[in-house]
């Protein structure tokens, strides 16, 4: 029989059996003295979502739009390094999990394997441009 995760800490339970614990330390951990972690958290547990039984749940359209191109959910995968740590593919693997749910892939500027060796996917294009347009001006941004 499959786990059942109901929830964030179901996961990280999970992840917690089958990752070395330095790889645990680094996904949970926060930069410097983990002030944003902690108020991160902190921000999330004060918010309460509420359901509504038997409240009409016909369709439901999650689509929305960045950049001007649509997704299919307000949820993209966010910068993160280092997904090879977890996954022999990486974040090869997370850009084509994105794309098959149909949402935004953001990559981080520390991805493993390096540019050169990296097949873009829409999502990972779209990131990637939003990248390079937020960093045209700033001096450490790699130049293409």
């Amino acid at each position: 029989m499959q786990d059942l995760f109901l929830n964030i800490a179901d996961y990280a339970r999970a992840a917690r059996a089958k990752l070395p614990q330095q790889v645990c330390d680094y996904y949970e951990g926060g930069a410097l003295d983990e002030i944003t972690l902690r108020e991160n958290t902190a921000g999330w547990e004060r918010l309460k979502l509420h359901y509504h039984v038997l409240a009409g749940v016909g369709d439901r359209d999650l689509t929305t739009t960045v950049l001007g191109e649509k997704i299919s959910m307000p949820i993209a995968v966010a910068p993160t390094a280092f997904h090879k740590l977890a996954c022999t593919e990486g974040e090869i693997a997370a850009a084509k999990a994105a794309k098959a749910a149909g949402t935004l892939f953001i990559l981080s500027s520390l991805p493993k394997p390096p540019a050169r060796k990296r097949s873009f996917s829409r999502s990972m294009r779209l990131g990637s441009a939003h990248a390079n347009a937020t960093c045209a001006t700033a001096s450490h941004c790699p130049r293409r």
